[in-house]
């Protein structure tokens, strides 16, 4: 009984100081959440890619092995703010269904059939929402273990005109004034991926329900935020 009681206590402690302030933000279920540091393979210039070497053909498809610099897709999504501190994944979801459907339901629509509380959002039913509501484009959870695979399909998504969802962790980014502010769990809509010559880095437009709206973030920044997540994964 004691040590259930010291255990109960140090998890109260920890949601207290995490989730304490309601300007605080928790959009995802994270019970796990862990920090994972820096990937080995996080690479410094996008630049060494070489798309005329690395996109292969087979059967008339592309591979999306690596993103070529040629390539600039923008998906017009539409911008809604979470309405509460913990609602970034219906309004994640509601961006995207907008995207597909128009506005046909709302973020209490969305929440309702996520199952939604005030610990946020569980990325499987992220992805269940977005399959549900639309059928244009199947979406599933993908981890997302190094570089190569965040760009990889990113270019996939997009170039399939499909928004997609990234599960981020920007406290690292925010310690060292990369993110506007720190998160352990939250979801943000990625809608471009195109080749910026002059940060010599592949960059997305993003879609950010919390507090920032439109912006842009560099692949590596992205990747950061994603692979710092203990799930390092996206729904696309």
């Amino acid at each position: 009984m004691l040590t259930f009681l010291v255990v109960f206590i140090s998890i109260f402690s920890f949601n207290s100081f995490v989730f304490g302030s309601e300007n605080e933000i928790k959009g995802d279920i994270t019970p796990d959440e862990g920090f994972l540091g820096n990937p080995i393979d996080f690479y410094s210039k996008d630049k060494e890619l070489d798309a005329s070497e690395l996109i292969e053909q087979n059967n008339n498809e592309i591979r999306p092995t690596y993103v070529p610099e040629t390539f600039n897709k923008v998906i017009e999504v539409p911008m809604y703010m979470q309405k509460t501190n913990y609602w970034c994944g219906p309004a994640c979801v509601e961006m995207i269904i907008d995207k597909y459907r128009g506005s046909v339901y709302n973020q209490e629509t969305y929440a309702s059939f996520m199952g939604t509380t005030t610990d946020g959002t569980d990325i499987t039913q992220i992805a269940r929402a977005l399959n549900n509501y639309q059928g244009v484009y199947h979406y599933d959870i993908r981890r997302v273990d190094n570089f190569q695979a965040m760009i990889d399909k990113a270019y996939y998504s997009i170039r399939n005109d499909a928004p997609f969802i990234a599960n981020i962790n920007t406290a690292s980014l925010y310690n060292s004034g990369q993110w506007a502010y720190s998160t352990q769990g939250h979801y943000i809509v990625v809608r471009s991926i195109y080749y910026d010559n002059n940060s010599e880095r592949f960059t997305g437009h993003v879609n950010d329900p919390w507090k920032v709206g439109k912006t842009l973030k560099t692949y590596q920044v992205l990747y950061k935020a994603v692979s710092d997540h203990w799930n390092s994964s996206i729904v696309h």
